[in-house]
């Protein structure tokens, strides 16, 4: 085992109880810290590296006097530049960025520590403030110490008295010789000379509060990539990279030999980083303090981070300047332009190469981020200016390059080659597979869905053979730069964590464990959750009336597993929720989790009792009691001494499915796949140019007529293309034996007429049986038994020797609840442009419309006859027909594409389809366990059909109990969502208000109302005045048009 970890660890605990800027000299901007170091062994180097950046504050100037047997040696060691070098950026740190000034002075202590030795430290001209000495031997360092003391306090006498401190560091290496009387006689000599003398190095730093917020570090900066991280696993994590890197890793080099300076060198650093984050925190503290002296730090640095004020950005500056300065002595420097292009996200490199030890981040951060938590709007700005030089902040163009860089790594990866990988018709690979298609697709919360049944996927693969999970995680690591890509990671934003999770790491573990909150059961669970989720809590203890109930407890429960399991619920049911009965619980409660630990949840509208009850409490305990509540549009609020209490945590949110289930209801439709991103901008363009009315004169010349164009050329499509419903062509009578197919197709036609999709579900849904297919030199073979005929012939169609050019565009989907299979087809033949009683200015719009489609790409082949009376053309594919012949469905995606630009919400998804009832099982698994029991258990289409029709016939009987909902948009920021409901009509119905005041009531949401009208027209005043009464925002043409108002709705 390496000792040199355990002195590293030893260093960083002296660094952290002894911090460098407690001995600075002057004020103001004019500070200086003076280290002075003896030794370059194994403790020595390691104190060098660890001055570097725990000295770095913005008011101070370091200066570090390494002075030993082979200082120059060292030196040449640790500030070369060459090609192996140890740290190739120091150097350009200490010289042009002027992070500190280096001296490296040779010492002869083999000749002797007296002042003759130490002559060459010239105690006459330079101060030293904060000395450690460690060579090696604890008699040396005794002397030596003894000897600094007398040269110091010597120098000190003949100039003016120095209100400023020393401390003299003494590494305390075992020896005979050395024992408490040698160092109690020395700490009288520093006493004697006004010099602090500690000892230092005898102690464990594991189990002590350096370890303790380490931890707390790295829980919090894993939260920043994953909310839902388990704290045991971090903990265990953490352990695991504390044992490679301080005890499996370094090297015990021979006394002398100046290549220790390669330990703790390279991208091995998960618990150091964690450490050092933790030794640099009295640094930020004393900046606190020396900006107001007469408060405490912390309350300072609390009011900073709520206020977002000048010093807070200074700390998020300092922040990045340690930062800087400890990963240049890991090994890194910062890549070329080129370098990233070639190196960087690929072959498992991310924003660092952690072989070539280069790494983004290394730049100035300025003291204002650029990107302020609004990626995709400043992106999209920074894109028009081509990535303009002069922008404030290095660190924010670093992010903006990572971003264009993944994104255009990104187009390259082949989602089908991904999807080969995962063979199978389970749920969880086949929810696996379509939140991959949602990933690339790159759409909003994609990530955490793709995470999500990633890991019930790998459950489910551990069950079958270790050649599944592989071929698992080869598609996982496949997806790595997209994933990265969809995360949107903001580089300043991680800086901004580190500074605002202070607070939270000190007193994490310590106090605030329990949450209990005061519920009114299923009406208010929302919110119930929210404070014991910002503040990690341990424990959440619920109280009331309402929570014995089963559905409550239920979605608390899952809710709080499906957040990591941090948090341990429980549930205590009240006789009544009269202030006595509230009252005595809580004094439970604090009897039995302790003032210090307790935070209690003051929900919203929880009646006047409960408050009466929480406000004797308070009176009874003063400045004892902690109460807060959390409020939508201020965050959390104090009622306790601390009004700062809960600064730093409100940095949460929920994903849609925890929202939705929270309220009771199931978001059916969470894997579906949303049109192709990239072309949401020419979407946009094409309903602005269509949505508004057209104006004519009817045939007298007079008359003025108007209609509403989008639906106008809406309705054309949704007429001209129309489904086959091929169940209907099913003879249920002539089922009988069962029978073999086999059959070959082209792989292009087996792909994108959903032939492969289509028989999975046929076989899940017992119509078939022993599907298989096998795809070899881009032809696919499939067998399947079967006992309906039409399905063979139907099969047959599309066999590569077979299939008519007509038959190419169409494609087979199965929809188990409404209609079974059908046949789509995207072939438009000779469709009539005109319907009955239109005129010729809807056969303008028409055509129009047709052209515009044909040059954006979204049909093919588009012929129109001579008089212009009938019209061909090819659908590009089947989601861009679907698209364009439903009604709402790009203004709904235009609206959606608007809020996510807008950089204002967390999360954004549209058609959203919610059964409130969150125990009602879905129709489809209904009709799934009907057709596996036993009455239903045979081959073929009238079993299904049967089945079908008994869930149906359920349904109705149960549907008083059952609501559902689809809502347009729903968009989340932190704990609070926005329900946006989208008309494509012209005119105004305050129905449209009254569903999604309803709908966004039920879920304690804001309701808002996106319609494709202007609504700074005169005439629409009325109708805007009775939306604002009933606070529901109207979103007309107005605003959605303009960025800048867009923006600002959420304000």
């Amino acid at each position: 085992m390496a000792k040199i970890g355990v002195y590293r660890l030893r260093i960083y605990d002296l660094l952290y109880e002894k911090p460098i800027c407690n001995y600075a000299e002057g004020t103001g901007k004019k500070k200086q810290s003076n280290v002075l170091i003896l030794g370059t062994g194994w403790t020595g180097n390691e104190a060098f590296k660890a001055a570097f950046w725990a000295g770095q504050a913005l008011d101070t100037e370091l200066n570090i006097t390494v002075a030993s047997q082979n200082a120059t040696a060292y030196k040449e060691q640790v500030l070369s530049t060459k090609s192996d070098a140890y740290m190739p950026a120091l150097k350009k740190y200490a010289e042009q960025k002027h992070y500190a000034n280096l001296k490296f002075i040779d010492i002869d202590v083999e000749e002797g520590l007296d002042a003759a030795g130490l002559a060459p430290l010239d105690f006459a001209a330079n101060r030293y403030n904060y000395i450690i000495i460690s060579l090696g031997d604890a008699e040396h360092n005794w002397l030596a110490a003894s000897e600094l003391i007398t040269q110091i306090g010597a120098a000190r006498s003949e100039k003016e008295s120095s209100p400023f401190g020393v401390v003299v560091n003494v590494f305390d290496e075992f020896s005979d010789n050395i024992g408490a009387d040698e160092q109690a006689m020395l700490e009288e000599h520093g006493e004697e000379n006004g010099i602090e003398v500690h000892f230092f190095g005898n102690e464990s730093v594991i189990g002590t509060e350096l370890e303790r917020i380490a931890r707390n570090i790295n829980f919090s900066y894993g939260m920043k990539y994953d909310q839902r991280i388990n704290k045991k696993k971090s903990d265990e994590q953490f352990e695991a990279s504390r044992m490679a890197e301080f005890v499996e890793s370094p090297m015990d080099y021979e006394i002398g030999d100046v290549n220790v300076a390669a330990n703790f060198i390279g991208a091995k650093y998960a618990a150091d980083s964690s450490f050092a984050s933790v030794v640099h925190i009295p640094v930020k503290l004393a900046m606190c303090k020396d900006s107001e002296p007469k408060k405490n730090p912390l309350n300072i640095l609390k009011e900073a981070i709520r206020k977002k004020n000048k010093l807070y950005w200074k700390l998020v500056a300092l922040e990045h300047r340690r930062w800087n300065a400890y990963t240049v002595t890991r090994g890194f420097r910062a890549p070329t332009l080129q370098e990233e292009e070639t190196l960087l996200y690929r072959d498992g490199n991310t924003h660092q190469d952690k072989q070539r030890l280069l790494h983004m981040c290394l730049c100035d951060c300025g003291e204002k981020a650029s990107l302020d938590n609004e990626f995709d709007y400043q992106y999209a700005l920074w894109l028009k200016k081509k990535c303009p030089a002069n922008d404030p902040s290095e660190l924010d163009r670093a992010s903006l390059r990572a971003h264009q860089l993944t994104e255009k790594l990104s187009e390259k990866i082949d989602s089908d080659a991904i999807l080969r990988r995962i063979v199978g018709n389970n749920t969880e690979y086949s929810n696996l597979r379509r939140s991959i298609l949602k990933l690339v697709n790159d759409e909003d919360n994609s990530l955490v869905l793709y995470q999500k049944s990633f890991e019930a996927a790998k459950e489910y693969a551990e069950n079958i053979s270790g050649e599944e999970v592989h071929q698992l995680d080869e598609a996982d690591e496949m997806l790595s730069v997209v994933k990265i890509r969809n995360a949107r990671m903001d580089f300043f934003s991680l800086d901004e964590q580190l500074v605002e999770m202070l607070p939270f790491v000190l007193w994490y573990g310590n106090k605030y464990g329990t949450v209990i909150t005061i519920s009114d059961g299923m009406s208010t669970t929302m919110h119930d959750v929210i404070i014991p989720t910002l503040f990690c809590a341990q424990n959440a203890v619920f109280i009331g009336k309402a929570v014995s109930s089963r559905k409550y407890q239920e979605a608390i429960s899952t809710y709080f597993e499906s957040r990591g399991g941090n948090i341990t619920p429980q549930f205590i049911a009240l006789s009544s929720m009269d202030m006595d009965t509230v009252y005595e619980c809580l004094e439970e409660q604090i009897e039995k989790y302790g003032h210090h630990d307790l935070i209690i949840n003051c929900v919203p509208n929880k009646g006047y009792d409960a408050v009466l009850a929480v406000g004797r409490l308070i009176e009874k305990y003063p400045r004892a009691i902690n109460a807060v509540q959390y409020l939508p549009e201020k965050g959390i609020l104090s009622f306790s001494a601390d009004k700062n209490i809960g600064v730093g945590l409100d940095n949460k949110n929920f994903s849609l499915s925890e929202y939705i289930q929270l309220m009771g209801g199931r978001v059916e439709n969470e894997y579906d796949k949303l049109y192709d991103t990239r072309e949401y901008e020419s979407l946009m363009e094409l309903f602005k140019k269509y949505c508004e009315p057209t104006r004519y004169k009817k045939g007298d010349g007079k008359t003025q007529g108007s209609f509403n164009t989008w639906a106008v050329v809406t309705k054309f499509f949704a007429q001209s293309a129309k489904d086959t419903h091929y169940e209907d062509k099913i003879k249920k009578n002539l089922e009988g034996d069962v029978l073999q197919y086999t059959g070959t197709f082209s792989e292009n036609v087996f792909r994108d007429s959903m032939i492969g999709n289509t028989l999975s579900q046929l076989q899940a849904y017992h119509i078939i049986q022993g599907y298989s297919d096998c795809t070899a030199d881009k032809v696919v073979t499939v067998r399947f038994e079967y006992v309906n005929p039409e399905i063979a012939a139907l099969m047959h169609q599309f066999e590569q020797d077979t299939i008519t050019e007509e038959d190419t565009y169409k494609s087979l989907k199965f929809i188990p609840m409404n209609g079974g299979l059908k046949i789509s087809n995207r072939y438009v033949q000779q469709a009539p442009i005109l319907a009955e009683g239109e005129t010729d200015a809807h056969r303008k719009v028409k055509l129009a419309f047709l052209q515009d489609l044909s040059r954006r790409g979204y049909i093919i082949n588009l012929a129109i006859d001579d008089n212009g009376d009938t019209v061909s053309f090819v659908f590009r594919d089947d989601s861009t027909m679907h698209l364009i012949k439903t009604q709402g469905l790009i203004f709904e995606l235009v609206v959606y594409y608007l809020m996510r630009e807008s950089g204002q919400f967390d999360d954004v998804e549209t058609g959203v389809k919610i059964a409130w009832d969150a125990e009602d099982v879905p129709q489809k698994q209904q009709l799934l366990e009907e057709l596996n029991m036993s009455s239903f258990g045979d081959l073929g289409y009238s079993n299904y059909v049967r089945a079908r029709g008994e869930v149906i016939r359920h349904a109705i009987i149960q549907e008083g109990q059952s609501v559902k909902n689809e809502v347009d948009i729903i968009a989340l920021r932190g704990m609070n969502a926005t329900m946006v409901s989208c008309k494509t009509s012209d005119s105004d119905n305050m129905q449209w208000v009254y569903e999604i005041k309803a709908v966004s009531d039920h879920f304690q949401s804001t309701g808002v109302m996106a319609v494709a009208s202007d609504y700074t027209e005169k005439n629409r005043a009325s109708f805007v005045e009775r939306a604002k009464q009933m606070n529901v925002p109207l979103w007309g043409t107005e605003t959605l048009w303009n960025p800048k108002k867009m923006r600002a709705q959420r304000t």
